[in-house]
């Protein structure tokens, strides 16, 4: 895992009631966590 994506994956754990389990659900859906953490709010409704 790259720096950037650690520091990604570390904002996605700062989320308020954003779970490991579900964190780990929107990487593998948007294929990493930069992805995940830019995607619009369209994707996840």
């Amino acid at each position: 895992m790259s720096t950037e994506e650690l520091q990604y994956v570390l904002a996605l754990q700062h989320i308020k009631n954003l779970g490991d389990t579900l964190s780990k659900k929107l990487i593998r859906h948007f294929g990493s966590a930069k992805k995940c953490v830019r995607a619009k709010e369209t994707n996840f409704t």
